[in-house]
This record gives structure tokens, sequence and C-alpha cells, in this order.
């Protein structure tokens, strides 16, 4: 019984932190269902990228100037959203901008498919940014500062451990100048970070965050911003990020604006899909922005100002 209730407690705190109660319509469409107007793409069914999909769905199905037909499609990460929608199996996909980059200009994954010219945004949404924290009683103000400490970077050939080092690398600096804390998890580095076990950690999270403000209420830490040098250069770098600031008061005792970088969840589709889909489900995003932003606490700085920003890829034209 007592690791049923511990298994119930977990399943909660998952709902409440992904968002993966929200009213998408989960499951791989059969052959009839690919004939609905509107398939997104839209990850795991624990992630936020998925939960902001059901959200739209939701909305896109309840307004009164469409046929309610809307659904989500799982998919395991952005890459294979972006695979879902170049095969046709989804006309919509809701993926990282760094994905959607390599997508659009062949690189990486898709070097063998050169460029993709038919990929058009939709909108994009919550933006999870690269945060540095360090302990506050070091003299630490820079990522040069970071030299000679015990920085956790997470394992190995992770996505935190790539962009990690490659921040580092833009500061100047390689694995080798810091004793480096590899753990497994970012759950488990905020914890070494609060012990004092480790001097610091560089994560990646969507913002605001409820585990980060956790840390900065009850956590010995300070978080440290990337100089205009710094987010140019990485930016530059790497297809996909861009510059990202964290309002001051975000977090408890956070007195100033943190400059980062960070990656977007935009929604795409193709220049081949339906006008008339495309521009009710753009309207139903805005129309319902107010509820939208109250589904999660990670969608709380999202607003109609900042959903269309400008990241170098084309967005959808309806001329």
């Amino acid at each position: 019984m007592k690791n049923l209730n511990n298994f119930v407690k977990l399943l909660c705190c998952l709902s409440f932190i992904c968002g993966f109660n929200s009213p998408a319509l989960a499951g791989k469409p059969s052959v009839k269902q690919i004939n609905h107007d509107v398939i997104i793409a839209g990850g795991n069914p624990f992630g936020l990228r998925y939960s902001q999909s059901g959200k739209i769905c939701y909305y896109y199905n309840n307004e009164k100037n469409t046929d309610g037909d809307c659904l989500v499609y799982p998919s395991s990460n952005s890459g294979d959203a972006i695979d879902l929608l170049q095969q046709g199996k989804a006309n919509f996909a809701m993926v990282q901008t760094d994905w959607l980059m390599h997508a659009k200009d062949g690189t990486s994954r898709y070097s063998k498919y050169g460029q993709n010219n038919t990929i058009r945004l939709v909108t994009t949404l919550s933006i999870e940014s690269v945060i540095v924290a360090v302990n506050k009683d070091l003299n630490v103000n820079s990522l040069n500062d970071l030299k000679n400490l015990k920085i956790d970077i997470g394992k190995d050939n992770t996505y935190r451990n790539i962009i990690s080092l490659g921040l580092l690398d833009i500061a100047g600096l390689d694995k080798n100048d810091l004793k480096l804390s590899l753990n497994g998890t970012q759950d488990e580095a905020i914890d070494s970070v609060c012990k004092g076990s480790i001097d610091g950690a560089i994560f990646i999270l969507p913002n605001p965050n409820p585990i980060v403000d956790m840390m900065s209420a009850q956590c010995n830490v300070k978080f440290i911003s990337l100089n205009k040098s710094e987010v140019k250069n990485f930016t530059k770098q790497y297809k996909g990020f861009y510059k990202s600031t964290i309002p001051s008061q975000t977090y408890w005792a956070q007195e100033s604006d943190i400059q980062t970088v960070g990656v977007y969840t935009a929604l795409i589709t193709t220049i081949d899909t339906d006008k008339k889909s495309v521009h009710s489900l753009r309207e139903s995003i805005a129309n319902n922005i107010d509820n939208f932003v109250k589904t999660h606490p990670m969608l709380y700085n999202i607003n109609l100002s900042n959903i269309n920003a400008d990241i170098n890829v084309k967005y959808y034209d309806f001329d």
C-alpha cells in the first residue's frame, strides 16, 4: 500500500509539472483520422509540448468557426514530430527551434535530405533557457569566473552536456578548466547545488520553473548572465538558439534580469496545409491566450506581443 501511495503521489506530481492532464486526444491516428483538419505531432505525452498541443486542440475544437476536428499525435521528441510532419502523418508539429532549424537547413540528422523549403512557422510559444546557477558566496559574476570550480553539466553526450560545453567554449573555457560534476539528471544537480556539494550547475529549463523557484528560495544560489558577446556568438554557432531574457523577480530574490540563450517551442506546418486550418488554429490560440497561459506555470510569460518571435523561419503566408 505504501508503494501504491508513493506512486499516486508521483503521478500527481508529474501531472502538475508536465501538464499531461490537458485535454489532448492521444493515440496514433487511424486511416479515418488522417482526414481530420488538424493533427498536431505534439511530443512526449509526459512533456510540456504535448500539454500545449492538447490545450490548443481543445480551444480549436470549441471555436464556433471550426468543425471541432483536432487531435494530438504523440511523438518521442522534436525530431520524430518533424518526421511525422514530413511523412504526412500530421499536418502540424510542436517542436524545439534547434531541431526546426536543422530540418529547414538540411543539417545534422537532416543533411542527407538537403534544405527543406516547405516548412512554415505558425507561432512560437514557450522558451527553454540556459540557466547558470552558482553558490552566491563565491565571487562569480561571469562565465569566466567558473574556472576551477566544481560545476555540474550533465553526463557526457547528453543534450545538457553538449550545450553546456558549447557555452563554456564561447566563454573561452573547456572542460579541463573546471572540476566537472556529471550528475545524471537536472534534479540531481539541483540537489547537489543546494547541499553545497558542488559550486554550481548549468541547466536548460522552461521558465518560469517551480523547481528553479524552489532552489532560488531555499538554497544559497544566484544566477549568472551571459554578456552580449557570449549571447551573439552562441546563437550564431548553435542554430535554433536565441537571446532569452528572464525578467527580474521571476525567481525569489532575483533582483535583475538574467540575460541568457534558449530554444523556443514552435508550432509549425508546411506550405501545403489548408489555409483555413492554419488560420483557425492561430485564431484559437489568440482568442484563448489568457486562459492558455494559466494552464501551466511555465507558460506564464507568454502573451500576444511575444508569441510571434523572429526566428529566421518563414511564417505561413495567407496571401
